[in-house]
């Protein structure tokens, strides 16, 4: 399998990473860095067990991604000094960043063993593996208490199927320390169906995976907070950052909202 090697600059920090880019992811990290990307290497390891159905989507670095590191990285007296944990991670881009800013423990977890290995190899490329560490979790199952509790929670673009709402929910409140604090990254993604009575395609007027994600949050008893607004300039669609805590004070010492936080 093809690899990119890559580096975007957040701040002050400068994030390393490898990916397998799509054509259209091509051209989003391209716009980011106004950079041509770099061709990677051939990985073996990651190749060997790739099967016709797995799903890749995390080998890929998306819009949400992208877009929570960079209000993290203008809010980086959250993340310092705490324990950090990113669910679905991906390449792990916001818990690299994380890590990089000064927290004092980074979990990167992801389900897809692809996703794993490469998590790996960006810990390692990043010089981090001494406080970031990578392990497997499937946040559709209950979480395994013995991982312990997390000052911030995170996780992109992992909203995306109505079925992953409830569990996703579960799992990042379950996860969450007494007064700390989640932050989900999300692109809006609005189904096409056909419609019965005109026999045309049409769009869902709601982004029905983000509007439960909201309501089994609320049922744990988390408020929440839009801190961060943007649009995929390439494709349409809203992006925002999706704040969440049991105190609502929290969200208000967030400060202003980030006005076109587009990546």
């Amino acid at each position: 399998m093809l690899f990119t090697n890559k580096e975007l600059v957040f701040g002050s920090h400068k994030v390393l990473f490898s990916l397998r880019p799509t054509r259209s992811q091509e051209s989003l990290l391209t716009a980011v860095s106004g950079q041509e990307l770099t061709q990677g290497d051939e990985d073996p390891a990651t190749d060997a067990d790739l099967h016709l159905g797995d799903d890749l989507l995390g080998l890929d670095l998306w819009n949400a991604s992208i877009t929570l590191t960079k209000w993290l990285s203008q809010h980086q007296g959250l993340i310092q000094g705490k324990h950090v944990v990113e669910l679905g991670a991906g390449v792990g881009v916001p818990g690299l960043l994380a890590g990089l800013a000064g927290a004092a423990r980074v979990l990167l977890t992801d389900y897809e063993q692809h996703s794993l290995h490469l998590l790996h190899r960006n810990i390692e490329d990043n010089q981090l593996h001494a406080k970031v560490s990578a392990k497997q979790l499937d946040f559709t199952q209950a979480v395994d208490p013995a991982l312990g509790t997390f000052d911030v929670v995170l996780a992109a673009d992992v909203a995306y199927l109505s079925r992953y709402a409830a569990p996703l929910a579960a799992a990042m409140c379950a996860l969450c320390a007494p007064g700390g604090l989640c932050l989900m990254g999300h692109q809006t993604r609005k189904s096409v169906y056909m419609d019965p009575d005109a026999l045309t395609p049409a769009v869902d007027t709601s982004d029905e995976p983000l509007d439960r994600f909201l309501a089994a949050m609320r049922a744990q008893g988390y408020a929440s907070r839009e801190v961060a607004v943007g649009e995929d300039k390439a494709h349409g669609g809203h992006i925002s950052v999706l704040a969440f805590a049991r105190d609502a004070a929290v969200l208000e010492a967030l400060g202003p909202r980030m006005e076109d936080a587009s990546s």
